[in-house]
């Protein structure tokens, strides 16, 4: 017994003539709603699986990557990755100012603690102020050549023929310029005590210039 071949929703045995029976239903379908196809909701539907269709067949695959301090360059479906070294930092190292801490002890003080030390403590008292840098202001008094490159100076400290006394040591080619001056003329001195007594004191490592005009 023959068996016979009906697709479903389709009275007739030939499956060609069921075919062009489904197209004749689609189109008579869409000619029957055209107005709802190619209006209002319709047109809006039809676009937007028109334009999901375009999007999926344009935009190419995506590798998500994730690195730090990397440059990765694409070339057509291959890719570089390139490994940069951690960036140079141009910073000067840290240097120590140069300059130490100026004290703002005064000379009278300095005479203070010697006159009223014991006897037998003067000397530790001395010891107490070598090594403190001082800004004072001086006057000039005398100098005396030592060696070709040192020169000792003689000042007045505070204030002119005063019975107060500095003495140090410069180089005279950085000094020149004092060679014009007159006795007596202010001075700005900045040093290292390297002794101290009770009339005179003596600065090292010293640098003299031209007092400010207000001070």
């Amino acid at each position: 017994m023959a068996i016979e071949w009906h697709p479903i929703g389709c009275a007739t045995s030939s499956p060609k003539a069921c075919l062009v029976k489904k197209k004749t239903n689609m189109l008579q379908f869409i000619w029957e709603n055209k107005e709802w196809i190619f209006s209002g909701i319709g047109a809006t539907i039809l676009a937007g699986i028109f334009a999901l269709f375009l999007s999926r067949k344009k935009d190419p695959p995506t590798i998500p990557s994730t690195i730090t301090n990397n440059i990765i360059v694409n070339s057509g479906t291959s890719s570089t990755t390139s490994v940069l070294p951690p960036p140079a930092i141009d910073a000067a190292p840290f240097k120590p100012s140069s300059t130490p801490p100026i004290s703002r002890i005064k000379f009278d003080e300095i005479r203070k603690a010697l006159d009223e030390a014991r006897p037998l403590q003067v000397d530790d008292v001395r010891k107490h102020y070598v090594g403190l840098y001082v800004r004072w202001n001086v006057f000039l008094n005398s100098g005396s050549q030592l060696e070709e490159n040192r020169m000792r100076l003689h000042l007045f400290i505070d204030e002119p023929n005063s019975h107060k006394y500095l003495d140090c040591v410069v180089n005279p080619k950085e000094y020149k310029w004092l060679n014009v001056l007159p006795k007596n003329t202010a001075l700005r001195i900045q040093g290292e005590i390297e002794s101290v007594y009770y009339h005179e004191t003596v600065l090292k490592n010293v640098q003299i210039t031209m007092p400010d005009p207000e001070t």
